[in-house]
């Protein structure tokens, strides 16, 4: 099964991105959900990221939203 609606990823691997609250975070992967795909459901993308600064959570504390959401909270420094 082919699926082409699948775009090239908007966010860059290793780049540094500020949430709207200012806390940074460093985006390590962009991930394939796969969950349905086999009965057609389109694939999603995610964005794996790492906080760099502490804050509500430690630093290290790994992070994974979808990538839509995540470039409506986040901006590239």
């Amino acid at each position: 099964m082919e699926n082409n609606s699948i775009s090239a990823p908007q966010v860059i691997v290793g780049a540094e991105y500020r949430h709207t609250e200012g806390i940074k975070y460093r985006v390590d992967s962009v991930l394939l959900n796969a969950t349905g795909y086999e009965s057609g459901a389109e694939l999603r993308q995610f964005v794996l990221y790492t906080q760099l600064v502490a804050g509500h959570y430690p630093v290290g504390t790994q992070w994974v939203r979808e990538e839509s959401d995540f470039l409506e909270h986040f901006e590239r420094i």
